[in-house]
């Protein structure tokens, strides 16, 4: 009791001492150059974690206790460039009003760089894309990495399939590896998070969910964007695919603010595809010589498979606080029907965010997020799995009905092989499950003037449970079919950082940053399948078991890194740094991997020559960095091993060797950059930021084909190297700003030249069916198979028209393969009657990636209106249209170009189409997928606040997805069945397409 006493006593001592302590006030406004005021500004002390916003009048109150002179007060509003005051008085009460300058290019914003902590945006070398929550919340988008579309340099963002919660695929500055994921390090406040895809039920490649559609879009604070090596090196091991980092809103102190939102949302196809609708069929499809017809009844399957979709958005917030205590709580209520009949997605999340001032020094920060999302799927299809509702509409002739008889049963409408569509979407069931949790600790201490340590503690885990269930008696399953999968995956960080910042000399300032890390994740899953179920049976258990998993896996990572950087005069500035890493699924020898490193800027209109120099260009800064990162994804946990797999001999448990030998030398991928490039602003209304970079991604994590004598077929080594290269440019124009009018336009222009440089001699196929390849020398994943037949002139070369066996008819082109994995070797050879003769040839026929990307941004504020348009462009990529090579071969015969055969005085002869689809002829079905999109639109309109106790009402009209303007002939050219797959894109066969959306919704303030 004796010591308890003495603890309270200390304690009230303390808080009487504070009590006592002289303070500080300052206060004023904050407003722009035309006078209006700027609420939810940030004003602060310099080098202290004490600051305040400003209020709806731009007024703010600012309370420092015992200060040292002297006080550096710091005003920073998105936009605007920071402002600084210096004052010498250290307590009473000082009035203080700052006037805003425009920032176009944001500048002055400070981001988080990774773990080396905080910094102005003019003291990188790299460049850093930020995008904001109100821009992901005005884009319409189910998930935030959807919302990233157009906003970014660098970034191609895809959306792979229409499904409710379709996945999305982010590559940053081009394909950086081969065959292992090349998805960007995804970071939620400290927490490093899953987002990968896990079809642990088969439904369709491009189906598939990505896990952040776990987070409510509208809980996002701010994005930012870290692309190159040099800008993502101090993540290390895990960065050379680039890094996102997400940060979700905080409670600022004032009185509560309630917000609180409601949408609904129509979704529907944007076109569908032309299929057969000739009245009639052939009796003999298979003999180009019979011309013999019967009459058809031609149906349009696509009438019953599409459905418009409805959705609903609600949330709810609350956020306050005290200047010692701020909180954010949110909760909401997304649901989203899909374009394909009995297809839905709803998620339900609640976040609580608590920051705690716990001494003038120390901060605490809790951030909290819980998710349930649930989702009916229908299978589409895809590469390996034809028994979905897209594909069996690509292998039916389109002349029976496939509505239920009065009992309930489905008719066999042509392959019963595949199934009838109706029953798919009618009787399949697909689902998926998700429980997630999010969260962390960070606790930020200032002990010492310039000294600052962040220690944080991240979590994320979640599981996922997915089933699929085919009746017994369907068309397709006679027998049933069940499958479930449980997967449960689970993500620990912990980090720990020091920032040192002092003053060498009144001209250099430093800033020494020095940091730890540990990782951990482990995933475990089980998945089953059975058929021959009983009649009312839809469990596994009931049936008989046909595949079977259970696997398990661990990695860990820990690491270092120093950070110094230099800052002359406040306009040169100097970086350097290192990481070391030391990960668990690389041998001994091969796991600590150190990646360095170098960045500089300098802001040359600061320079006391600019005056005078150039008077319209207030701000030009260059930058430069040089940097390594790494790729953890390029192996499991245990591929450096030879693993064992059981086997029964004899009715007795056993094992035997994996044909994949193990290689304890393997090491990480390593991708080195160097980028360079220049911001500059006019008269702070024109931003033009440029970039160019050099990239070069060496040591690939390649399997290889072994020689027999070795025991094994193949090996995981590392060889072949990839380079991208390309230009960012982005320019931002304040076209307009009066009081009542403001108009602001933003272009982007992004171009990369992906290229394998080195396989050591090898090439391969990569996915496609095949016709997707690495191949030395040629952007990854380009379409290599066959290609027309053509004379010396070009022109398609057919089979002759004495021959006996059928009309004029395309054929692909043959001769010798010399080297399989060389385009050039290939050699054409003629008979001596001028036909094709040789074995098949795999010529370049087509390239997925793009050759540039772009967007335009239109932003019209005028009184109480708003107005957003966003048109995106991807340009010089090709599709492999697989959809509609199945549609016109004749054992299908569904396809529009099929049934032009049999329209009465066709003059294309019969088998035109088979000999294309059936003779693969890659060239006919790759197809140009350049498009322009209208991405987003909308229209808002704030009203007077029709009480006292509600401060703002906000109305909007919104779109997204609304028009595509391209030559493709499927449903979109941007979806692609392999997902977020690395060298296959640009693949279409099966996938969702994307719907267009429209949505009309009200924010409320209280």
């Amino acid at each position: 009791m004796t010591v308890l006493r003495f603890l309270i006593v200390l304690a009230l001592s303390l808080g009487m001492a504070s009590t006592a302590t002289a303070q500080l006030t300052v206060s004023g406004t904050v407003s722009d150059e035309d006078g209006v005021p700027l609420p939810g500004a940030t004003v602060s002390a310099a080098g202290t974690i004490t600051g305040t916003t400003t209020d709806m009048d731009g007024r703010y109150t600012l309370l420092l206790p015992a200060p040292e002179a002297p006080v550096v007060i710091e005003v920073r509003f998105i936009g605007y460039r920071t402002a600084r005051e210096t004052l010498s008085q250290t307590s009473g009460t000082v009035d203080l009003d700052f006037t805003m300058e425009p920032d176009i290019l944001g500048l002055s914003e400070v981001v988080v760089t990774g773990t080396s902590g905080q910094t102005e945006r003019r003291q990188l070398g790299n460049s850093i894309s930020t995008v904001g929550g109100d821009a992901l919340a005005e884009s319409g988008a189910t998930d935030l990495t959807a919302g990233l579309s157009g906003k970014i340099t660098g970034a191609l963002v895809t959306q792979t399939s229409g499904s409710p919660a379709g996945s999305i695929s982010v590559k940053l500055r081009g394909n950086s590896t081969i065959n292992s994921d090349a998805e960007p390090l995804y970071v939620i406040d400290g927490v490093i998070v899953d987002n990968s895809s896990n079809e642990l039920v088969t439904v369709g490649n491009g189906g598939v969910q990505n896990r952040l559609v776990d987070i409510n879009p509208g809980d996002i604070d701010r994005i930012e964007v870290l692309k190159g090596a040099a800008a993502a090196a101090i993540y290390g091991s895990r960065a050379s695919n680039g890094v996102i980092q997400i940060f979700t809103k905080r409670g600022q102190a004032g009185a509560p603010r309630v917000t609180y939102s409601s949408s609904v949302q129509l979704s529907e196809v944007r076109q569908t595809l032309r299929v057969n609708e000739a009245p009639f069929e052939w009796v003999d499809p298979t003999d180009n010589l019979n011309l013999e017809k019967i009459p058809v009844e031609r149906f349009d399957y696509q009438d019953y498979i599409f459905d418009e979709g409805l959705g609903t958005d609600q949330s709810l917030s609350i956020s306050g606080g005290s200047d010692r205590t701020t909180y954010y709580i949110s909760g909401s209520y997304f649901f989203n029907e899909g374009i394909i009949r009995n297809s839905d997605f709803n998620r339900t999340t609640l976040r609580v965010n608590v920051g705690q001032t716990l001494t003038d020094w120390a901060v605490l920060n809790i951030n909290t997020s819980l998710t349930r999302s649930f989702s009916n799927d229908i299978p589409t299809g895809g590469e390996g799995f034809f028994d979905g509702a897209i594909t069996t509409l690509q292998f039916q002739p389109h002349s029976a009905d496939a509505n239920a008889n009065e009992l309930g049963e489905y008719p066999n409408i042509g392959n019963s092989f595949f199934g009838n569509p109706f029953e798919i979407v009618d009787r399949y069931q697909y689902s998926q499950e998700i429980n997630r949790f999010i969260g962390s600790v960070n606790v930020t201490l200032t002990p010492l003037p310039g000294l600052s340590v962040n220690g944080i503690m991240g979590y994320d885990t979640f599981g996922q449970l997915a089933r699929g269930f085919e009746p017994v008696g369907t068309v397709a399953q006679s027998v049933g079919f069940s499958s479930r999968g449980d997967l449960t995956r689970k993500l620990f960080n912990a980090d720990l950082n020091v920032v040192y910042n002092t003053a060498l000399s009144d001209a250099v300032a430093s800033t020494t940053s020095l940091g730890g890390t540990y990782q951990y994740d482990q995933s475990e899953s089980i998945q089953n399948s059975a058929n021959n179920l009983g009649p009312i049976v839809e469990t596994v258990s009931g049936g008989t078991i046909i595949s079977s998993s259970d696997f398990i896996s661990t990695r860990s990572l820990q690491g270092a890194f120093l950070q110094q950087t230099i800052g002359l005069n406040d306009r040169l500035f100097f970086t350097v740094a290192g990481r070391v890493d030391a990960s668990s699924v690389f041998g001994e020898d091969n796991r600590v991997q150190f990646y360095p490193k170098v960045g500089g800027s300098w802001i040359m209109s600061d320079e006391p020559f600019w005056d005078g120099f150039v008077d319209t260009v207030d701000l030009f800064k260059l930058r430069a960095s040089w940097g390594q990162s790494g790729n953890l994804t390029g192996i499991g946990p245990f591929e450096r091993f030879t693993n064992y797999n059981p086997v029964a001999l004899d009715g007795l448990p056993g094992v035997i060797p994996s044909t994949a030998l193990g290689n304890p030398d393997i090491k990480p991928e390593t991708q080195t950059e160097l980028e360079v490039g220049f911001d500059l602003s006019v008269l702070g209304r024109l931003g033009v930021e440029f970039t160019f970079y050099d990239q070069t991604v060496d040591d690939l994590l390649l399997s290889r084909t072994l020689s027999p004598s070795t025991g094994a077929a193949s090996q995981i080594q590392n060889v072949g190297q990839l380079t991208n290269r390309g230009v960012e440019l982005l320019v931002r124009a304040n076209v307009v700003d009066t009081r009542d009018l403001d108009v602001n336009l933003t272009a982007i222009y992004s171009a990369n030249r992906n290229e394998v440089t080195d396989l050591d001699g090898d090439g391969f196929g990569i996915g496609g069916f095949g016709s997707q390849w690495a191949l030395e020398g040629q952007p990854l994943g380009v379409f290599y198979w066959r290609a027309y037949a053509r004379d010396e002139n070009g022109d398609l070369l057919l089979t002759p028209s004495d021959d006996p066996s059928g009309p004029n008819l395309p054929q692909a082109e043959r001769g010798d393969q010399v080297d399989v994995t060389d385009p050039d070797a290939a050699i054409i050879r003629r008979d001596e009657n001028g036909q094709p003769t040789g074995a098949l040839l795999r010529i370049l026929v087509g390239d997925p990636n793009p050759d540039w990307t772009g967007s335009l941004i239109t932003e019209v504020d005028y009184r109480q209106f708003g107005f957003r348009m966003q048109w995106d462009a991807v340009q010089g990529f090709d599709v492999f249209n697989w959809n509609r090579r199945n549609y016109d071969r004749h054992n299908y015969r569904g396809g529009f170009e099929y049934g032009q055969e049999l329209e009465e005085g066709s003059t294309i002869p019969k088998g035109t189409a088979n000999a294309r689809g059936s003779g693969l002829i890659t060239e006919e079905y790759v197809e140009d997928g350049s498009f322009v999109k209208l991405r987003e639109i909308a229209l808002s309109y704030t009203l007077t606040p029709p009480a006292p106790w509600i401060q703002s009402v906000r109305l909007t009209l919104s779109g997204r997805n609304l028009i595509s303007i391209d030559d493709y002939r499927g449903y979109d050219p941007e979806i692609s069945i392999s997902g977020r797959d690395t060298g296959v894109r640009g693949f279409d066969f099966g996938a969702v397409p994307i719907p267009r959306s429209y949505s009309l919704g009200v924010t409320l303030g209280f």
